[in-house]
């Protein structure tokens, strides 16, 4: 039973490994810009009104 659980949380983490694989530093950047670009667009349109 023990074995089933990590096994079970091993294909869950497959496909994230694969993702973070392809690049671990395009995911966190990718949420941060697009936060960023709404802060930014939201302070701009606050400062240009």
């Amino acid at each position: 039973p023990q074995l089933g659980c990590p096994r079970r949380a091993s294909p869950q983490l497959a496909p994230r490994a694969g993702s973070t694989a392809l690049g671990p530093v395009q995911p966190p950047p990718s949420v941060f810009l697009f936060f960023y670009f709404i802060l930014f667009t939201f302070c701009d349109h606050s400062y240009f009104i």
